[in-house]
């Protein structure tokens, strides 16, 4: 996807892909930068929601704009982007990260019309009881069961301790009806307290499993980014799968990583007795029987428990990252 047309022409914002009826669909969000004096917040910029779809996904329709400035809630501002659709009980519906033109953070909830996803109804706007960071970047639903979720990156919430510590924070909402029967985001559960996990997408493959992907990277971090020089940045992390009970989420690797290890060694690790592993790539089966340990990797970065935290730090090992 490239910025070649008026109604992108800034910059082509994320989305999502979703195959309708035979049909590939593609929903992202056109950038658009007027020229003057402006803020870019609440005015100065064009955020689109725009489409285009494939019967063979080399072959594409001409891009459209589905939802205009002019066309979302009358109080957002002009930071709508990054569409995301999802079936909720068998029916597609969209969602959009938002930013009201006082800083809130929000989501908007539109129902597509099955017999053509661009027409779009708008159902509401998903917020929280209180204010929870100034933007909702990259939502999507998680239906599982009875219960929703509203996965999404809120910006500029403020750290509490060891919570909410990175630049931009992911996680989850649990999505609850209120007495007039629209959704109210609750109990906020981070995916990930790691400094380059972001912006993650959720997908539910043919085994009905809820599989997500995230991007090793975050903006407005202090990196070096050498890889620049080589016009490439950043990576996307391993799958995972995410698994719920009574309302708390769970991660895993998906079984097809751990399939993919080709040898099993146990070793009995000794304090201060260092080990040369074979392989750079490895699965660590630990049993610490809940005792506090560290563990030293290359020359600077550590796993440690100290049996209420687990942290992993590193220093020059982190290839660029610098804080």
């Amino acid at each position: 996807m490239v910025p070649d047309q008026p109604i992108d022409k800034d910059g082509c914002y994320s989305g999502s892909g979703f195959s309708w009826n035979g049909k590939m669909h593609l929903f992202y969000t056109g950038n658009i930068l007027e020229e003057g004096d402006f803020d870019y917040i609440n005015e100065g910029r064009g955020h689109f929601t725009n489409h285009l779809s494939s019967d063979d996904g080399f072959h594409f329709s001409e891009k459209e704009t589905l939802l205009e400035n002019k066309d979302y809630p009358q109080n957002m501002s002009c930071h709508v982007r990054d569409p995301k659709v999802s079936l909720l009980d068998g029916k597609p519906y969209m969602v959009i990260g938002a930013r009201t033109k006082d800083s809130k953070g929000c989501a908007l909830l539109y129902k597509c019309d099955p017999d053509d996803l661009c027409n779009l109804e708008f159902v509401q706007v998903i917020d929280s009881d209180k204010p929870f960071g100034y933007m909702w970047e990259c939502p999507g639903l998680i239906e599982d069961g009875k219960d929703l979720y509203l996965l999404c990156c809120p910006q500029g919430v403020n750290q509490q301790g060891y919570r909410y510590e990175n630049v931009y924070q992911n996680g989850l909402f649990s999505l609850k009806k209120d007495k007039n029967n629209l959704y109210a985001a609750k109990n906020f559960q981070e995916l990930d307290l790691g400094f380059d996990f972001y912006a993650p997408q959720s997908f539910t493959d043919p085994k009905g499993r809820e599989i997500v992907i995230g991007w090793m990277g975050i903006p407005d971090a202090d990196y070096e980014q050498k890889e620049k020089d080589r016009n490439w940045i950043h990576a996307l992390t391993l799958p995972r799968e995410l698994k719920f009970k009574e309302e708390k989420v769970y991660q895993y690797p998906i079984e097809e990583i751990l399939q993919l290890k080709e040898n099993t060694e146990e070793i009995d690790l000794q304090a201060n007795h260092p080990m040369d592993l074979k392989s750079r790539v490895f699965v660590l089966d630990l049993d610490v029987d809940n005792q506090p340990f560290e563990i030293k990797d290359r020359h600077d970065a550590k796993l440690t428990w100290d049996g209420q935290l687990f942290t992993f730090s590193l220093e020059e090992s982190g290839a660029g990252r610098k804080a």
